[in-house]
């Protein structure tokens, strides 16, 4: 059985060397919002509901440097059935600006933002909260 991924799950796992706690907040809703940065440039978010304290997404902000690093992970999904989507293309150049991987069976969606010049965006969103364009990602 999975881990139920909680705000003391969050703080406790991100206590290692490396690791510094950026924000520990409430949202305008409630909702507790967690971030913390890791010596290579890497910034994680983890926005919590006021509701039933489950994970609303998880966020990750990538130097592109490492973004190659993650392509096997969304070959894994493609491959394992998640529908991938162009959700937003840059005007001039028609590249993908944001791409959504999701399958009808799956609780997550998952997000790849390209609107940085250093930096990419994964999210990890889960659709119990409807749509993540109904969350500010600070």
């Amino acid at each position: 059985m999975a881990t139920q991924c909680t705000y003391v799950l969050v703080k406790e796992t991100t206590k290692g060397e490396g690791i510094t706690s950026v924000s520990d907040t409430i949202d305008r809703n409630g909702n507790k919002l967690v971030m913390f940065s890791v010596k290579v440039g890497v910034r994680m978010h983890y926005l919590f509901s006021a509701k039933n304290k489950k994970l609303i997404y998880s966020r990750m902000d990538v130097p592109k440097i490492y973004f190659a690093n993650f392509a096997p992970m969304f070959e894994e999904l493609t491959q394992k059935g998640f529908e991938k989507t162009v959700t937003k293309r840059w005007a001039v150049t028609d590249k993908p600006m944001a791409v959504s991987y999701q399958h009808k069976d799956y609780p997550l969606e998952f997000f790849i933002y390209d609107v940085y010049d250093n930096v990419a965006n994964i999210i990890i969103f889960n659709k119990e909260f409807g749509s993540l364009d109904n969350f500010e990602l600070k």
